[in-house]
């Protein structure tokens, strides 16, 4: 049996529902919520509605859809965020554990730690693009990026990353990537990107107008430099 109830949030209107022991939250336009935690509940957030502090813990998932936004979310083990076409998430930080997933999403000052997990493809297994804005991605140690594009812009920093196969990385002006494994995926330096002490086992670095330099290439792996690209310092 499903009871829907009406509760306050933040002196706004917001609907709740409740299903056996779980609780849906949906913040929708004009609405917000501050300092919600799920549990095996579930949030939804729709266009003009705008979501702050929540946390996200084990099986419980935050959705945001275009028009939305999640402000200083944080996501722990097993908990799960998903940002879909034009929905923001602002601020939100992911522990070891938890997931995000972009699907052709928008995120701002984006904090992944070591074994959290960065997603994103359609449900169609189509891929979209990670966008990360400008100055607003970092990325620490051991995070993996699976079956996904990442973009790291002006500002943002990726360190010790590891992407697998079917996934891939673009750097572009003023981004930077160091550390970081590509186990048989793709990294795109980008003109004024920069790329150093990066390992490539089975992957490819493309070099577009961007720097590479002192980068170790494993067996299967590939450097290509094109046009206003430079590769220094190299190990074979």
């Amino acid at each position: 049996m499903m009871y829907i109830l009406y509760i306050s949030v933040q002196s706004k209107t917001a609907s709740l529902q409740r299903k056996g022991n779980e609780m849906r939250y949906d913040i929708k336009k004009n609405e917000t919520s501050t300092g919600i935690i799920l549990s095996n509940d579930s949030m939804y957030i729709s266009n003009g509605g705008i979501a702050s502090e929540t946390i996200v813990k084990a099986g419980g998932s935050m959705r945001i859809s275009s028009g939305g936004v999640a402000k200083t979310a944080s996501v722990s083990s097993g908990g799960s965020v998903f940002v879909y076409s034009s929905g923001s998430a602002e601020s939100v930080t992911v522990s070891s554990g938890g997931k995000i997933y972009f699907y052709n999403g928008f995120a701002t000052d984006l904090t992944l730690l070591a074994g959290g997990i960065l997603g994103g493809f359609s449900f169609q297994e189509k891929k979209s693009f990670d966008r990360i804005e400008s100055g607003s991605a970092l990325v620490a140690p051991n995070v993996l990026i699976h079956s996904a594009q990442m973009s790291v812009a002006d500002g943002g920093s990726v360190n010790g990353v590891t992407i697998n196969s079917g996934a891939s990385m673009h750097v572009s002006s003023g981004g930077a990537v160091t550390n970081t494994l590509c186990d048989e995926g793709n990294m795109h330096i980008l003109k004024g990107g920069n790329a150093e002490k990066n390992t490539l086992s089975g992957g490819s670095m493309y070099i577009s107008g961007g720097a590479a330099t002192s980068t170790t290439i494993a067996a299967g792996g590939h450097v290509i430099v094109s046009c206003g690209g430079t590769a220094n310092s190299n190990t074979v």
